[in-house]
């Protein structure tokens, strides 16, 4: 009898296998694009030459968006936030300040923003020149205050790495 259900459980994973060999998976291989969202602004704004590397959050029913900051003044990170995607390009637009003159080259950029729910606040990655382009981290608690964001703490990458926090290959993303 033991030879029996060891002999039936056998088969039974081989033909399963067998099934799960012959099923058809579709995956789309195709990326789908819409409209701009975002883009420079107009001529003598704070980002009136390109807005770039943008990360996004929806959070309490608006979309947030930080981005490096390209303009004929020093660069940085700038905000912008709206309730649908399409309301972004025409809503107020903030330059985060309050990271200029941390650095050596008053500015950041490439930032990716996150929500740490251990701490309650929010985190704003970034990089400057002043650090060999490690990354800075700046919090809030409101991310719908641009003007809440606390002043650039160095974070050394290998700390970060180590704690899994950042892969320093792909421009400091949260993993």
């Amino acid at each position: 009898m033991r030879k029996m259900c060891v002999l039936s459980l056998a088969a039974l994973f081989f033909l399963t296998c067998d099934f799960a060999q012959s099923q058809t998976v579709k995956v789309l291989s195709k990326w789908v694009g819409g409209p701009v969202i975002l883009s420079a602004g107009e001529e003598g704004s704070f980002d009136d030459v390109a807005v770039k590397d943008p990360t996004i959050v929806y959070y309490q029913g608006k979309w947030h968006l930080f981005y490096t900051v390209s303009g004929k003044e020093p660069g940085g990170i700038g905000y912008v936030s709206a309730e649908r995607l399409d309301l972004l390009k025409t809503a107020p637009r903030f330059w985060l300040k309050q990271f200029n003159g941390l650095t050596s080259d008053s500015k950041g950029g490439a930032p990716q923003v996150f929500y740490f729910e251990l701490h309650k606040l929010w985190y704003l990655i970034y990089q400057t020149k002043d650090f060999n382009h490690q990354p800075v981290y700046s919090t809030t608690a409101t991310i719908d205050k641009p003007e809440s964001w606390r002043g650039a703490v160095w974070a050394p990458t290998e700390k970060m790495v180590i704690q899994g926090l950042v892969d320093p290959v792909w421009g400091f993303w949260v993993k």
